[in-house]
């Protein structure tokens, strides 16, 4: 992989561009503890790949914001002009479905929540999942995703059709069936601060399920879980906004958040984005301030 386009090894919070490799990452629910991820990390290592990319117009706008790490277009033809194309569809359909949210919280307009969004400085994972021993899977020696909620406001998910996804319905993990042409919502963190807790921030896995597997020629008799694919746009408010409640979810105690015990109280999204990621890639440091 060349240098250029990978993601910066220490997290990156301010510069969260780039190709991730096998292992630089390990995603947890809600720890920042340095030692506490240390060990979960090994305990049973994340066995994925993903190309983080933020806003690709952004160099055209004038924003100071780090730049996507990307292929040349001598390197992958066409590339670029996909990932702008996907962006601002997907940028639509986000702003699309915050008006739908602002009315149906009964917020002062319908462009309420998009309002939040003007910068438009969103990001987007597209994610690998290789091939592997399912038995590596089976025993726990690797997993695919761990569970979490996601960090943002909303997240649109396109899955593929390996299957693998499941959401915690408040006592299990159930999958989510794939179904062509349709997409996956997820409410995040800042959305369930937001409503202060009436909507609440999916905590969802990614697994190897049993019915998509196979046997490789050359490796012997060991069953493997296919690899897998996803793209993921994750729609959050403009950076220097603080993360407060929204008009006519001010009730106190009757949605009790569990994102703001983990310390968003009157924290920018800015700094609860970093808090996370740094936690995953394991900055201590970012990840206690």
């Amino acid at each position: 992989m060349k240098l250029s386009i990978l993601h910066p090894p220490d997290g990156g919070v301010e510069d969260h561009r780039g190709f991730v490799p096998d292992g630089l990452t390990y995603i947890s629910q809600l720890v920042f503890d340095d030692a506490t991820v240390q060990e979960l990390r090994k305990s049973a290592p994340e066995k994925k790949q993903t190309l983080e990319m933020g806003n690709p117009h952004l160099e055209k706008a004038g924003e100071h914001m780090p730049k996507n790490r990307l292929p040349t277009e001598q390197e992958l033809p066409g590339f670029r002009a996909f990932v702008e194309e996907w962006w601002d569809a997907m940028t639509n359909l986000n702003h699309t479905i915050l008006r739908f949210c602002s009315k149906a919280l009964e917020l002062p307009d319908e462009n309420y929540l998009s309002r939040s969004q003007t910068r438009n400085l969103c990001h987007m994972t597209w994610n690998h999942f290789p091939q592997m021993a399912m038995n590596l899977l089976k025993d726990g020696s690797f997993r695919r995703m761990n569970a979490h909620t996601d960090f943002g406001q909303i997240t649109l998910l396109f899955p593929d059709p390996m299957g693998g996804l499941e959401v915690n319905d408040g006592k299990v993990f159930r999958p989510v069936a794939f179904k062509p042409n349709t997409l996956v919502i997820n409410i995040g963190d800042l959305m369930e601060r937001q409503t202060n807790g009436r909507w609440k921030s999916s905590l969802h896995r990614v697994v190897a399920p049993e019915e998509k597997v196979g046997r490789i020629d050359g490796i012997g008799s060991d069953v493997y879980a296919a690899e897998r694919y996803s793209l993921v746009y994750f729609g959050t408010p403009d950076p220097e906004s603080i993360v407060k409640t929204l008009p006519g979810c001010e009730g106190k105690g009757r949605w009790e958040p569990s994102v703001v015990q983990a310390g968003m109280h009157e924290v920018t999204c800015e700094k609860w984005i970093q808090k996370r990621v740094a936690a995953e890639f394991l900055n201590p440091e970012a990840a206690k301030a």
